[in-house]
């Protein structure tokens, strides 16, 4: 993960978090926290598409280890699998 950027977002009396970060030098993926419910997405120019939406029986802010496993996972489902064989052959940290 790379290029963490944090910004806090007021719109009336509704504030929301919004965290950016870049997953695998591939993807920009964007958390967004708004009135106890999150979500990961990954941003384009005119749309976007939507990873996970929270929080679920199974994917709750307080299991951080299992909710970024599963945003991993569906991240790495959008990136050809050449770059991700390619990245991690080059890449002391994937053993």
């Amino acid at each position: 993960m790379g290029g963490l950027i944090f910004r806090e977002l007021v719109e009336g009396e509704r504030p929301s978090l919004r965290a950016t970060f870049v997953l695998y030098e591939f993807w920009e993926v964007e958390f967004i926290f708004e009135q106890g419910v999150f979500g990961f997405g990954i941003p384009f120019r005119d749309t976007s598409a939507s990873l996970l939406v929270g929080p679920t029986d199974t994917l709750r802010l307080d299991d951080l280890k299992g909710l970024f496993r599963e945003v991993d996972e569906r991240v790495r489902l959008r990136i050809p699998d050449k770059y991700l064989v390619a990245r991690e052959a080059g890449d002391p940290r994937a053993s």
